[in-house]
């Protein structure tokens, strides 16, 4: 998660801190956080309204939790 960039990691403490996301958008970070298996992106509305929804995986959060203990050492 070190290398995903300051917006992946801030994306991730959001995804953590309020479960259920709700974007209309599916940002470079958002996709960056899915392909590396830390969060979860479903797609939900319709076909004129589209929304994604971004949960985190239990591989993120301990990703985050690692970084976080790595900091304060």
């Amino acid at each position: 998660m070190q290398g995903l960039g300051h917006h992946a990691r801030r994306l991730m403490e959001q995804c953590v801190e309020e479960p259920l996301l709700t974007r209309k958008s599916f940002s470079a970070a958002a996709l960056a956080l899915a392909n590396a298996g830390f969060i979860f992106v479903r797609g939900e509305g319709d076909i004129y309204v589209p929304q994604f929804a971004r949960t985190p995986s239990l591989a993120g959060e301990e990703a985050l939790e690692v970084l976080e203990l790595m900091e304060k050492s």
